[in-house]
């Protein structure tokens, strides 16, 4: 993925990774549940009631 280009101790962020939606062929929420749990993050959401959006951050291994 992008982590080849991050330095050790770096980040990449991801707009909208938060989302709930009724249609199944978006899989938004599935990539981020699947790249988060190999990396240290961060989830920024204003309000999780929103039902959509938010920034998630990975923190590249040092």
């Amino acid at each position: 993925m992008h982590s080849t280009l991050v330095r050790d101790g770096g980040i990449i962020a991801f707009r909208d990774m938060f989302e709930r939606t009724v249609d199944p062929s978006v899989k938004v929420r599935t990539f981020w549940d699947q790249v988060k749990s190999n990396y240290k993050q961060d989830e920024i959401v204003k309000d999780w009631k929103q039902g959509w959006g938010g920034i998630g951050v990975i923190h590249q291994k040092t």
